[in-house]
């Protein structure tokens, strides 16, 4: 996904908006699954009491596995 379009998602998540309230609505089925991680993870900081930064850059995360941390050479699994 671009990452324009998430930069803009986090700023109407961090503003209250729900995805149809978006000012890119309507969303694919994918674009609403990514807002929902997005909200949930910018909850989640929240929470702890940090502070959301929205990075001007976003790191392709199509083949993220939960609790196996890329290589930094790219070849895979570091586990």
């Amino acid at each position: 996904m671009d990452s324009d379009i998430m930069q803009v998602m986090m700023v109407e998540i961090a503003r209250g908006l729900a995805p149809e309230q978006s000012s890119m609505a309507p969303f694919s089925d994918e674009e609403i699954v990514v807002w929902s991680l997005l909200k949930r993870e910018m909850q989640e900081i929240a929470v702890r009491g940090q502070i959301v930064d929205i990075p001007a850059d976003f790191p392709d995360v199509r083949d993220y596995e939960p609790g196996k941390a890329r290589r930094l050479d790219g070849r895979g699994s570091s586990q």
